[in-house]
């Protein structure tokens, strides 16, 4: 396989030396990694080692000695592979990275070098040729190349949400400001309802108003002025949120969980008793937190409007809230006994966009979580598909001025 030198000297331990020199040679090639194989000039193989022999589908070196590509492959693979071959030959010169399917199987792919072999009077005698199997390299370059893709597109998503959004915030702060303003005519509305008195009182011909409509006209211009303010806070925290700035940690104050998760329940726009009624809270262990009562009702309102979503369309189960004290963080537990949420589906709960709710924007969960990090808590998920979806809400137990 190899040329012997000449003897040295004629001594036979120099003879013994060359021989083992040339042994040892033949077995470090032999179980090198990748395919090492070499030719003459003619593309005759001359050997290989046992990587090779594998992709040839041959068990000793006699099998391929002697032999030409045309011999070993088929006639496809051995006209690419001996274009190549002539290359280097002819130009006397290598051959670098060039990317060949493998022989047998086209899923798989090598990147392959083959280099001149030079005699003594620096002829081209023949080359040798190294091929690393890259398909798995491949494969996590499209992975990356599709990642990137995706993240791309991810941020795409995020810049239109954040143009559409602040659009969509500029646009109803006006209509919100003028019904907030409108507001302001409450007092009247005792006045309006005393002179229709007077009126029904006289028998003038004045439309009759029911009982349970007076009393709802008497707080109805109240609640919309709350409820405008609470939206325009509302929006101002979104602004906050979508230029990347935390909101104003200047504007924290000690909040009573129990306060604040007892406003959301009597804010809260219940269809009906019957679903207000799967709502069971245990707010015995109440604890204080460093933050804003908004953001925190926020996220409180939220999971109330999944739970509820979820435990309708598994047409069973309830909701319970209830708070457990700790020596770092306090937590509040919310947790609904509906659909639950499918293994595969739980990692990417609180992710940009991810929503399984019919007409859901995937980013309720996302901006809930935003929002506890924000106060210094955090926000996890447990769920088992069929039994229940449990959130935890993480809050500092540290607060300020106490």
């Amino acid at each position: 396989m190899f040329k012997k030198k000449a003897c040295i000297k004629g001594c036979a331990n120099g003879e013994l030396l060359d021989r083992n020199r040339v042994s040892f040679l033949e077995k470090v090639l032999s179980v090198m990694p990748g395919n090492v194989y070499w030719k003459d000039r003619n593309g005759v193989m001359l050997g290989c080692n046992d990587n090779n022999l594998k992709y040839l589908g041959r068990k000793t070196q006699e099998e391929v000695y002697g032999k030409t590509d045309y011999e070993l492959l088929d006639r496809k693979t051995a006209d690419m592979l001996s274009k190549i071959d002539r290359s280097v030959i002819e130009n006397a010169a290598p051959v670098y990275n060039v990317e060949e399917p493998a022989f047998g199987d086209k899923n798989r792919m090598y990147l392959t070098q083959k280099v001149p072999i030079f005699d003594d009077e620096d002829s081209v005698v023949g080359l040798v040729g190294i091929s690393i199997d890259i398909t798995e390299r491949k494969r996590l370059e499209e992975e990356l190349q599709q990642a990137k893709l995706l993240a791309k597109a991810q941020e795409e998503r995020i810049n239109t949400l954040k143009i559409v959004s602040a659009s969509l915030a500029h646009e109803l702060r006006t209509p919100l400001g003028a019904i907030r303003n409108f507001s302001h005519l409450a007092p009247f509305i005792d006045e309006l309802l005393d002179a229709y008195h007077k009126a029904r009182d006289a028998k003038l011909d004045v439309a009759f108003i029911r009982p349970s409509h007076q009393q709802a006209i008497e707080k109805a211009l109240g609640i919309i002025g709350k409820e405008a303010g609470h939206a325009q806070d509302v929006i101002n925290v979104l602004l906050s949120n979508l230029k990347e700035l935390e909101v104003g940690k200047e504007s924290y104050v000690n909040c009573s969980i129990k306060e604040c998760m007892l406003t959301v329940v009597d804010e809260y726009n219940f269809s009906n008793k019957k679903q207000k009624d799967l709502l069971h809270i245990d707010l015995d262990n109440d604890f204080t937190f460093f933050g804003t009562e908004l953001l925190v009702a926020h996220v409180l309102s939220n999971l109330l409007k999944n739970a509820l979503y979820y435990v309708a369309k598994a047409g069973k189960g309830d909701i319970k809230v209830w708070l457990v004290g700790g020596d770092k963080f306090n937590e509040l537990h919310f947790r609904d006994t509906g659909t639950g949420i499918p293994a595969a589906d739980l990692p990417q709960v609180f992710d940009q966009f991810f929503s399984k709710t019919e007409n859901g924007t995937g980013i309720g969960l996302s901006f809930s979580r935003m929002a506890m990090q924000n106060i210094g808590g955090d926000m996890e998920c447990y769920s088992k598909e069929g039994e229940f979806t449990e959130f935890v809400l993480l809050f500092p137990c540290v607060v300020q001025g106490v």
